[in-house]
């Protein structure tokens, strides 16, 4: 049987698994994301695979999602969360483990995991986000990726008397950032919600302001791209039962669900992209260095 291993590399932590064609994880690991520095990132996620332990003979390619922006040859231009640019990961991985390697921005990977296999998968258009140290979309229109922007975390939202990116003031790291633009220090977003949940009245007022930000996001979604459905994955879902009927009610006609592979989204995203690809007469598609 098949297997892929797949990766999935955020701002925070990175995850690595060993997939087979049934969509199982018969293995997984988590590490925390080594920040700018590119060739430590290089050789961190060359140490990972070694760290899977896993016969290369049995494994068909190697795939990943990223949180950034990837050109038409599969290289990383940009890593905005991991301070890194033109980062050549799938030739480095390529020449080192002899194997096709898949790299594709994170968002549209899981966006297809979603629309595929996933919440979207009786829907015909899935709109897929990802609320976790930043902020990623993708559309997938009949299943097929239609529209993916690894950038719409960084769409510029007004906040008190200024202008912020969205995802630093609205991601699991940017609630952190508006909890200090009101004088409240907390360490973590699930801080953050616990004291919403416990009552803090300070905490309260500024979860207002957050359900504010991303209803006023999610309406913009809406708008522009009339999804059947708003798939949500990321760490800050964790509290989801604290946010998330409350964000439904603003969103206009707006048909939000947890994404159905949780903190996996991103690494079934990859294992499909690699099976998608592999099953095509052994084609390999733009956007993919093998």
């Amino acid at each position: 049987m098949k297997q892929v291993i797949s990766m999935d590399i955020g701002g925070t932590n990175m995850r690595i698994a060993l997939v087979d064609e049934l969509y199982r994880i018969n293995k997984v690991m988590r590490f925390p994301t080594i920040v700018g520095d590119k060739t430590a990132f290089l050789n961190q996620v060359a140490s990972i695979i070694g760290a899977l332990q896993v016969n290369m003979d049995d494994v068909s390619a190697i795939s990943i999602g990223v949180p950034g922006r990837v050109d038409d040859e599969g290289f990383i231009t940009t890593l905005p969360n991991i301070k890194i640019k033109e980062i050549p990961l799938a030739s480095f991985l390529t020449k080192k483990y002899q194997k096709p390697v898949f790299v594709k921005n994170d968002a549209a990977v899981a966006a297809l995991a979603e629309a595929n296999l996933g919440v979207g998968k009786h829907f015909k258009r899935t709109y897929f986000i990802t609320i976790s140290t930043g902020i990623g979309g993708a559309l997938v229109v009949n299943h097929q990726l239609q529209y993916s922007n690894d950038e719409i975390g960084h769409t510029l939202f007004p906040y008190k008397n200024g202008y912020y990116e969205l995802e630093q003031i609205a991601s699991g790291t940017g609630i952190i950032n508006l909890c200090a633009l009101n004088n409240l220090p907390v360490q973590a977003s699930s801080l953050f919600f616990s004291l919403v949940n416990s009552g803090n009245i300070q905490a309260q007022a500024i979860f207002n302001d957050w359900l504010d930000l991303m209803s006023a996001f999610l309406n913009l979604v809406q708008h522009q791209f009339e999804p059947d459905i708003i798939a949500i994955a990321g760490g800050v879902m964790k509290s989801k039962d604290i946010f998330l009927e409350k964000l439904t009610t603003r969103v206009k006609g707006g048909n939000l669900r947890p994404a159905e592979f949780g903190d996996d989204a991103g690494l079934m995203g990859a294992t499909s992209l690699a099976f998608q690809f592999l099953s095509v007469n052994n084609k390999t598609p733009q956007g993919v260095t093998s």
